[in-house]
């Protein structure tokens, strides 16, 4: 390669953009995200040699203040070494120490985004820096919101879309919603998966991408205003439910006037799916982790705030920590998330008198044995559960069953519908009428089979090959539990 060294601190975003640039010009340009820096001393001392051996360096900064592990290396740099500093806080751009116009204009190119903004802010860097005799396209201005297909072109209203994507007429629809810098950077191919496969299953799907926040003299829309644009079809909200793949918030939709106490969701009135494709944690480092870990504040906690379910993993954006990022779906969990809104889907349209439900109560028998069914801390459990049901029955639900939390309980503690442990035995637990259902090995086998090595492993060292030693009853597992017409309450199995 030839040319100047430059080092580019950067959100995963630009990286892979500036990677591919730099191979077709021939330049050495050297991409580092927070995430590669902080993946332990090495990869730290990495950028720090890098950027020691650099002519120029890059900073795009989230906020104002450079992060102090970078600003280190910054102060250390030879007088020789150019940095830019910039992003969308004015005051991003003091530790500046080259040209203080090519830090606006790299802002404004990687601002807009797009792989096309990102080699052009590498060409002009190479042109007014060093020289080169480039030609330097203008800023190229995307679409700030719209409608998707699954080959990325895009549409600027639902009208358009239909008109060349025709819908599998009668049958559901599914809306899905990620953010614009997604798109820019060819950097959905979860999204794309996920519309491959409700339309495999009879199912209609718009994909839309949006700004992070509505901005009208921008021309930006946040994904409530998005949704309220690109979703509806002659008046009408065409999802049955809404699946969302950023971490960006849904807001209110303040340009149409759809601001509400009761918060955006809910004026939708469809289930709101967020499955989680982390951004820190790496597949490989997945395998052997116990969780998520950093991604669960964002990709979970502040979701479910707003009021979305089924935070399933569908997919990562690295393999490991040294791969760019890039988000790709996870084939068999994708398949299982798809299905599990298909379902959904399909139960509001099931009377509530055919609705089966299952409660599952808490039970930690090893402080206080069958005293602790149904115990919570500050909690009142039974009367709560005794509550929905009778709730549930003035909905129309096939139950009955007690009217108070004691006479769910006396009901449980009647039937034996518990774990054997201490004085309850399997015998006892049969005799007294608390199994629901006999399952055999073979059939256990069949949902065994279908865990990954990893987890049957676990098992299998805990508990004993299956069928296992607790709750056996001539040799078939025990399902325990009391039924009160379509509604289940079971105990806690036993862990």
């Amino acid at each position: 390669m030839t040319g100047p060294i430059i080092t580019a601190f950067v959100w995963d975003s630009y990286a892979r953009g500036l990677a591919e640039a730099s191979k077709e010009l021939g330049v050495d340009v050297r991409t580092f995200t927070r995430m590669s820096v902080n993946d332990g001393p090495e990869a730290y001392d990495r950028f720090v040699r890098s950027a020691e051996e650099s002519d120029l360096v890059l900073v795009h900064l989230m906020g104002a203040d450079v992060p102090e592990y970078v600003l280190r290396v910054l102060e250390k740099l030879p007088e020789s070494a150019k940095v830019l500093t910039f992003g969308k806080d004015p005051m991003s751009f003091i530790n500046t120490t080259g040209p203080k116009e090519a830090a606006l204009k790299c802002c404004e190119y990687l601002s807009l985004n797009g792989k096309d903004n990102v080699r052009s802010c590498l060409l002009y860097l190479l042109k007014t820096m060093y020289g080169w005799n480039v030609e330097v396209p203008e800023v190229e201005r995307l679409p700030m919101q719209g409608i998707l297909d699954t080959e990325g072109k895009r549409f600027g209203s639902i009208g358009e879309f239909i008109a060349e994507h025709p819908p599998i007429p009668g049958a559901p629809w599914v809306g899905i919603i990620t953010s614009r810098t997604s798109w820019v950077n060819d950097n959905c191919d979860v999204e794309y998966d996920l519309v491959r496969r409700f339309n495999s299953k009879g199912i209609n799907a718009v994909l839309v991408y949006s700004s992070p926040r509505t901005i009208p003299q921008e021309d930006m829309l946040g994904l409530a205003d998005s949704v309220m644009k690109y979703m509806f079809l002659d008046g009408k909200f065409l999802p049955s439910a809404m699946i969302k793949t950023t971490v960006l918030l849904y807001g209110q939709a303040s340009a149409f006037g759809q601001e509400s106490e009761d918060g955006f969701l809910k004026t939708l009135d469809v289930p709101v799916f967020q499955p989680v494709i982390p951004s820190s944690m790496t597949k490989e480092a997945y395998k052997d982790a116990p969780g998520l870990k950093r991604d669960v504040s964002y990709d979970i906690t502040f979701q479910e705030f707003e009021g979305t379910i089924e935070p399933i993993l569908i997919g990562f954006s690295r393999e490991d920590s040294f791969s760019e990022a890039h988000r790709r779906p996870i084939t068999e969990r994708a398949e299982y998330f798809v299905d599990r809104v298909i379902r959904r889907i399909k139960l509001r349209t099931t009377p509530n008198s055919e609705k089966k439900v299952a409660f599952f109560l808490n039970n930690y028998p090893c402080a206080g044995a069958e005293a602790n069914v149904g115990e919570d801390k500050d909690l009142n459990v039974m009367d709560s559960l005794a509550n929905i049901l009778r709730r549930m029955k003035e909905e129309g639900y096939t139950v009955d069953a007690p009217d108070t939390g004691k006479g769910l309980m006396e009901c449980i503690m009647e039937h034996k519908a518990l774990s054997d442990f201490r004085w309850t035995n399997a015998t006892e637990i049969e005799r007294c009428g608390g199994v629901l259902y006999h399952m055999s090995p073979e059939e256990y086998g069949e949902w065994f089979s279908g865990l990954s090595d990893k987890v049957k492993d676990d098992v299998r060292r805990i508990w004993g090959e299956p069928p296992g030693e607790a709750m056996i009853g001539e040799g078939k597992i025990l399902i325990t539990g009391v039924r009160f017409g379509n509604v289940l309450v079971m105990v806690q199995p036993k862990r």
